[in-house]
């Protein structure tokens, strides 16, 4: 029966009239519009939570027993006052509207993380990825927290790179603001930055010879200062906030432990089937797990080459007339094996190979990294100069190298999202989705590049296509929902119909319900009726409700069917009636 069929008229009063029993059966099913999604469960409570603040009756949420960050819940409270909470008919695109702005920036946000460690091209490939990921394509659309997480992450990794240690702590502490995971996000910062302490660019020399230790200590503590003074700047009010409950509540911190059941190490004995839980999820990074596998080879690629920069010959090319090589993944700054520098020539001695997609200039056994401090490219010096002389196989070969700088931070990236998975594994965490959503875009990083490499290749440009059409064809799957990712796509279908039919009932009527609490929360957040819990399983409603009410000469009768597109039934609405209406 449609939706739009149901009779349900007589729904109970309280006070011991006839009460109304939505339930929920069958499996999902799939919704068939990207914004027609229903809404997850934490979706709906993350939109309670925020229409207590909009509607200015608990604006510091002392009342609820909140396990989250409060950063996201105000923005999406933000978005209610701007274009309204939606009264009788929530309004859900207000609700997920600022996951989607947070989904459109990380794409702009990892084009430029990539650009800095690997240049204009492979910014472009790693944004493309991510953008026909179906997994971000599926979380854009939501009101899950974790867009803001993963927008954060990789602005902070950005920052750190363009040396903004101020910026960067500021942006760590808006990830905990926005996610607990958000502690994640400062051991990548303080990987990025002891991994580019070393950059490529001319060394200052001090005017002494030797500057004193205390002033040595103070520069290396003053971009850490500045990191903590940012933080601070979002942690404090954070923290202030969190007080203003600890009266009643418990901080959001405790909470959380205590929803998520206590995080231990997980028993050895469960790691592999905790192993491949995660990698179930993983899986769906790229719509299928053939085309993820094929990603991950692109990045375990970049790995590859990063492994080899650092540990092996990666140039053979020798400036006779600079004195200098490039050999094991050192750089030898622009002197000859005896010490002296490289003498003066009728050439650039610095010119000898360029990787324009990289951004760099490998010469002279130095490296320079795009672009110099006052922002022009880096020019070479000497008199006259030819610019680099580039063969083809010189092209392929530069094409598979990296400088020093973007091999540490190639490895770097690399060990963190390792760590980060395994911590995954390890650690007692629901193996949940979205958990997963902060690794992408690192994933979509590392295979940028090795996307790039494959492209350099001979007979790259062929596989590259066919990667291009499978991802092409799986962000088709993230469109139409053919995925089991991000909000919900159909086990709640209907609700709101459901919630339609409960409004229009008396405002002194009594709705029972099992586990839709936070749905009817959200969706009958300023309704008359009063929502009641039934504490028994599912499967055992309608056998629980009728036995105390046949003592009462009540009865409860099926008022009909809530149906997906398939046919398949979401949820049936009962009602009481008298024993002598409902018949034998």
């Amino acid at each position: 029966m449609d939706a739009a069929e149901v009779p349900f008229d007589g729904v109970g009063r309280a006070g011991g009239a006839q009460p109304a029993f939505p339930s929920r059966d069958q499996p999902p099913g799939r919704a068939p519009y990207l914004a027609a999604y229903p809404l997850h469960r934490d979706e709906a409570l993350y939109g309670y939570w925020a229409r207590l603040i909009a509607s200015g009756q608990d604006p510091l949420l002392l009342t609820p027993w909140i396990d989250k960050p409060p950063l996201v819940l105000y923005l999406i409270a933000g978005s209610f006052r701007l274009f309204g909470a939606g009264g009788a008919a929530a309004n859900d695109l207000a609700l997920r509207l600022p996951g989607m702005v947070a989904s459109v920036l990380a794409v702009p946000a990892l084009y430029g993380l990539a650009r800095a460690v690997y240049g204009r091209r492979v910014g472009l490939l790693a944004a493309a990825l991510f953008a026909l990921s179906p997994f971000a394509i599926l979380f854009a659309p939501t009101a899950f927290t974790d867009p803001w997480l993963t927008l954060w992450l990789l602005l902070a990794a950005w920052a750190t790179l363009a040396r903004r240690p101020f910026l960067a702590g500021l942006l760590a502490a808006l990830a905990i603001a926005s996610k607990q995971q958000g502690v994640f996000v400062v051991p990548l910062v303080l990987l990025i930055a002891s991994g580019d302490t070393l950059d490529d660019r001319p060394v200052k020399r001090p005017v002494r010879a030797q500057a004193s230790r205390r002033s040595a200590v103070l520069a290396r503590l003053k971009p850490f200062g500045a990191g903590l003074l940012g933080s601070a700047l979002a942690f404090g009010p954070l923290t202030y906030w969190d007080s203003l409950r600890w009266h009643n509540r418990p901080s959001f911190w405790d909470r959380s432990l205590s929803t998520y059941n206590p995080l231990t190490l997980a028993a050895p004995a469960e790691w592999p089937l905790r192993l491949g839980r995660w990698a179930e999820q993983a899986g769906y990074w790229f719509g299928h797990p053939a085309i993820t596998a094929g990603v991950l080879a692109l990045a375990a690629a970049a790995v590859y080459l990063g492994l080899r920069s650092c540990h092996g010959p990666w140039t053979a090319i020798q400036a006779e007339d600079a004195g200098s090589a490039l050999s094991g993944g050192r750089t030898q700054r622009g002197r000859s094996r005896r010490g002296g520098h490289s003498p003066s020539s009728g050439h650039d001695p610095w010119a000898i190979i360029q990787d324009k997609d990289a951004g760099s200039t490998l010469s002279g056994g130095r490296t320079q990294c795009g672009r110099s401090r006052r922002g022009g490219h880096s020019q070479s010096s000497g008199t006259e100069s030819s610019g680099p002389v580039r063969v083809p196989e010189q092209q392929d070969a530069a094409a598979a190298q990296l400088s020093p700088r973007e091999a540490r931070l190639t490895i770097l990236f690399a060990a963190y999202a390792l760590g980060y998975f395994a911590l995954h594994v390890l650690v007692t965490f629901q193996p949940w989705d979205r958990y997963l959503l902060p690794l992408l875009p690192l994933v979509c990083l590392l295979a940028g590049r090795g996307l790039a490499a494959l492209l350099a290749a001979e007979r790259g440009p062929l596989p590259a296509l066919a990667l291009a059409i499978a991802l092409t064809g799986a962000a088709a799957l993230g469109v139409t929902g053919r995925l089991p990712i991000g909000s919900d796509h159909g086990a709640y279908a209907g609700l709101p119909q459901v919630v339609a039919q409960l409004r229009r009932q008396p405002a002194d009527a009594v709705i029972y319900q099992h586990a839709l609490g936070w749905h009817f929360d959200y969706y009958l957040f300023d309704a008359p009726q009063e929502s009641r819990v039934l504490p028994t399983f599912e499967q055992e409603w309608a056998e629980a409700a009728r036995l105390p009410l046949a003592g009462r000469g009540l009865a409860l009768a099926e008022a009909g069917r809530i149906r997906r597109r398939d046919g398949s039934a979401s949820f049936v609405l009962y009602r009481v009636t008298s024993a002598h209406a409902a018949g034998p």
